[in-house]
Formats: C-alpha cells, sequence, structure tokens
C-alpha cells in the first residue's frame, strides 16, 4: 500500500495546532516520564531528541544536566523548545544521515515519517536509543504510519535491552536499545 504524503502531512499539522496550544496534557506527561526512564540507558552526556516536538523531553534532558540537540521539521514547534538546546530544523531522516549521534529519544515521533524504515536503519548506529509508537490498535495510529508489532520499531542489529507494549495514556510499542 502507497504511503499518501499528504495524508500524513494533514495529520501532523492538525496534531501541531491542538497540541502546541498547551504543553501541559496528559501527552505532555508521557513524554516526561519516558524521558526519565530513558536516561539511564544515557552513554555520555549528549542525546538527541529526534521529532522534539514541544521540547518536552528535551527540557528533562537539560533539567538533568545533559546537552540536547532538539530536531523538527516543524518550526512552530521549535519555537517553544527551551533555548539552553541546540534547535535543528530537519527532518528526521535528513538529520540522521547528515550527523553523528550517540544516544537517541524518538517519543512518538516515528509514526509520523513515511521514511520509518530508513530511519530505524540509521537508528541502529546509535549507541543507546528509546523508540516509542502507538500501538497498532490504538486511535493514534490511524493516521500514521503503522506497525504491524513491536519487532518493527527494533532498529536493524541492535541490541534490545526491553522491548514491550505497554499501557500508559495510551497502547504503545517500547523498544529500548544500548
Amino acid at each position: 500500500m502507497a504511503i499518501d504524503e499528504s495524508f500524513i502531512r494533514e495529520a501532523q499539522d492538525h496534531n501541531i495546532r491542538v497540541w502546541s496550544h498547551e504543553v501541559d496534557t496528559p501527552f505532555a506527561e508521557l513524554a516526561e516520564s519516558a524521558a526519565r526512564e530513558y536516561i539511564p540507558y544515557v552513554k555520555g552526556n549528549h542525546i538527541v531528541d529526534l521529532g522534539c516536538g514541544e521540547g518536552v523531553a528535551t527540557k528533562v534532558f537539560l533539567d538533568n544536566g545533559f546537552e540536547v540537540t532538539a530536531v523538527d521539521i516543524h518550526p512552530e514547534k521549535l519555537a517553544m523548545v527551551d533555548d539552553r538546546a541546540k534547535k535543528l530544523q530537519l527532518d528526521m531522516l535528513e538529520f540522521l544521515q547528515q550527523n553523528n549521534f550517540t544516544n537517541v529519544f524518538c517519543h512518538h515521533a516515528l509514526e509520523h515519517t513515511p521514511q520509518h524504515q530508513a530511519v530505524l536503519k540509521l537508528l541502529s548506529k546509535a549507541k543507546t536509543c528509546l523508540i516509542v509508537v502507538p500501538a497498532l490498535d490504538t486511535v493514534h495510529s490511524v493516521h500514521y504510519v503503522a506497525f504491524a508489532d513491536k519487532k518493527d520499531i527494533i532498529p536493524p542489529k541492535s541490541n534490545v535491552v526491553l522491548n514491550e507494549q505497554r499501557e500508559r495514556h495510551t497502547h504503545e510499542y517500547w523498544c529500548i536499545t544500548a
């Protein structure tokens, strides 16, 4: 099945309008808790927040003493990110192709890119990575690239330390590599 990129962009634009009005949402709490859970796996002092959105996780990392590169394709979202972070307006694939990285945090962002397989392949270069996407059976996956199973979000040839489905605000697939 071909991916209708205009439909995906329309859904992304809708999410920007909905989520950008208020960062204090249940989704923000989920991003904060995922960021805190990822911190023990981080090697070194730099984290890439890939698809950072408004920078909720970026702030958690900064407040815990990490240097952060916040990457998002949407300038209106990057404008909300804490100025202590290095901000890059790039899509995920473009960033990963052009930059070196050690630790990558990708919370509810991978499902927004039609190039998710290429992104996953490049994420296998990271020493540590946390990927969270909505499970296929949720309303949150309806407009995005579908992941049939949690195995679909594992970067190739990665050392997986956690790969499970969780129930939080939504059903999610979680994958941590280290």
